[in-house]
């Protein structure tokens, strides 16, 4: 089931005017797609898997009023009415008890273990499994899922019917709930993944293994993703199973390890060219990278700095400008343009319990309270919901005679940067007052280097910067790597020569990039392979 783009935009809508009780409107918008087969089987569907409760009863009531043959309607009305009050309706408790999607309702609204004695009594052709599964899928009950999977690996399922349910996993994929343990679900599909057979399927087998290492890696649980991937036998997914397996070293501090995986893909880049047009390919399909760009605009970014330092302010905490959004403050008086996010920083790493509990108090601003590790947090991204522009709010922690911050990669990094200490100062930006360092040249100096003033759209902020610590390290390697594989994905050949250069200069360090893969690199750099029709080229970074 794929939800058709017109489902999308008006599904939504129909959910929303439901929501607000505006039913004129909802009358309205009835007539505009009476034409439309909005009461068809694909439209429920479609509401079913985009989670859309109360447009699931509102089309199963229509359906059951207009339709001369509602099918399945009646059943899905009072499950989902079940799982709205929490309690089981008559009708709910009138259907089947052998019917798997009953089983899995009741499960839901009771929020104990499975009742794997009442599962065992579940019997269903197999539309009344693929029904349950959705169902379970579409409501985060990855837990049940699991069971259900443990149940129908015991019976004598077929081939056909396990595809038929991978079938329904993939297409729902997007739409799956990564706010709730995942584990479970990462672990059905590895098993799917190693009860089908090799022959013939190697594709279906290599997709389950990608979602399920995913699923594992987002779960926390690396190792558990590192042994998903070596199920990806696909040769056309090799590169994403040595990436993937490359951040979960990284994520369990196995650098060297997660430096080789790296490596290995930057080789395979280097020696055949198809595989260098593939890693470009991943940023042209990237949406949410395109849209992240898309979204930024200096105004917007204003009204959410603007709307972060009084809150701030409320709370007792000065934030300053700093990286970017001070280089464009320094240079240019305003926020450069082709930033994509606001960077300021606060004084302290215990600064960040404060913050937090005052962008609880709000309903402007957001933020993953994952990233806060107590001394080890250096970095907090907010998400300033109105504009939908982000802030990433760093830490500055008084280390010896420096005051350090630092970049927490998502890949499982912590690249660190120290800064002569400095007191604050108030000037005037984007007409209000805001803090920056005392000495602003002296900051941008020792974050950009002595030439800051003159744009560089090559720089390379976290090879170059003259504030990074421990440069040739372990971090620095890998940060080295990530710079060399954004420059394939972006199409920067000067970028990627740049990056050799600067590791060329540490690769006497542990994990020094071998003088081989360099010079096939550097090759690559030189003779670029062309960009994938409809590439646009990126907009110069925020270099110094």
């Amino acid at each position: 089931m794929r939800v058709k783009t017109i489902d999308w935009e008006r599904l939504p809508r129909i959910d929303r005017l439901l929501r607000e009780q505006r039913y004129d409107e909802l009358e309205s918008v009835l007539e505009e797609h009476a034409g439309q087969d909005l009461l068809g089987d694909d439209a429920l569907m479609a509401a079913r898997a985009m989670n859309l409760a109360p447009t699931v009863i509102y089309l199963a009531t229509l359906g059951i009023e207009n339709l001369p043959d509602p099918g399945q309607r009646a059943m899905w009305l009072e499950v989902y009415r079940t799982l709205g009050r929490k309690t089981p309706t008559e009708g709910f408790l009138a259907l089947p008890k052998r019917l798997p999607v009953r089983w899995v309702a009741q499960n839901a609204i009771s929020g104990k273990k499975p009742d794997l004695a009442a599962l065992r009594q579940c019997k269903g052709k197999l539309h009344d499994w693929r029904d349950a599964f959705e169902l379970a899928a579409d409501h985060g009950h990855y837990a049940l899922l699991e069971s259900m999977t443990s149940h129908l690996l015991g019976q004598a399922a077929s081939v056909d019917d396990w595809l038929e349910l991978v079938r329904m996993l993939m297409e729902r994929d997007s739409m799956l709930s990564t706010k709730v343990d995942v584990l479970p679900l990462a672990r059905s599909l590895l098993r799917i993944c190693k009860r089908l057979p090799e022959h013939g399927l190697t594709y279906t087998r290599t997709m389950l293994a990608l979602k399920a290492a995913n699923h594992f890696r987002v779960g926390g649980a690396n190792a558990q993703a590192i042994a998903a991937a070596e199920f990806i036998s696909d040769p056309e997914h090799q590169l994403l199973k040595m990436i993937l397996i490359s951040e979960a070293y990284c994520h369990l501090g196995d650098l060297p390890h997660s430096i080789e995986w790296i490596d290995r893909l930057l080789r395979a880049a280097a020696t055949q060219t198809k595989h260098a047009q593939e890693i470009r390919s991943w940023y042209e399909k990237n949406e949410r990278l395109k849209e992240q760009a898309s979204s930024f605009n200096p105004e917007s970014a204003g009204q959410a700095l603007v709307a972060l330092q009084q809150l701030l302010d409320r709370s007792g905490h000065k934030a300053f400008l700093v990286s970017g959004t001070l280089l464009g403050y320094a240079r240019e008086g305003r926020l450069l343009a082709h930033d994509k996010d606001i960077d300021v920083g606060v004084m302290n790493w215990e600064s960040q319990f404060d913050i937090v509990l005052a962008l609880a108090e709000s309903d402007q601003f957001a933020m993953n309270t994952r990233t806060m590790v107590g001394a080890q947090t250096y970095a907090l991204v907010v998400l300033h919901i109105p504009t939908g522009i982000t802030i990433d709010v760093f830490l500055y922690h008084p280390e010896g005679d420096k005051l350090v911050t630092g970049v927490q990669s998502q890949f499982g990094y912590l690249q660190k940067f120290a800064f002569t200490p400095f007191g604050l100062g108030q000037v005037d930006f984007l007409g209000i007052k805001v803090y920056v360092p005392d000495d602003v040249d002296r900051n941008l100096t020792e974050n950009f280097g002595e030439g800051w003033r003159t744009p560089d759209p090559g720089y390379l902020s976290h090879l170059e910067s003259p504030s990074t610590v421990d440069v040739g390290g372990l971090v620095y390697q890998l940060v080295g790597r990530q710079n060399c594989l954004m420059a394939i994905q972006r199409g920067k050949p000067d970028k990627l020569l740049r990056a050799l250069a600067l590791l060329e200069r540490v690769q006497d360090r542990p994990c020094g990039m071998k003088p081989d893969l360099r010079e096939g690199l550097r090759r690559l750099g030189t003779d670029f392979p062309q960009p994938p029709v409809g590439h646009e080229p990126e907009q110069a970074e925020a270099g110094a």
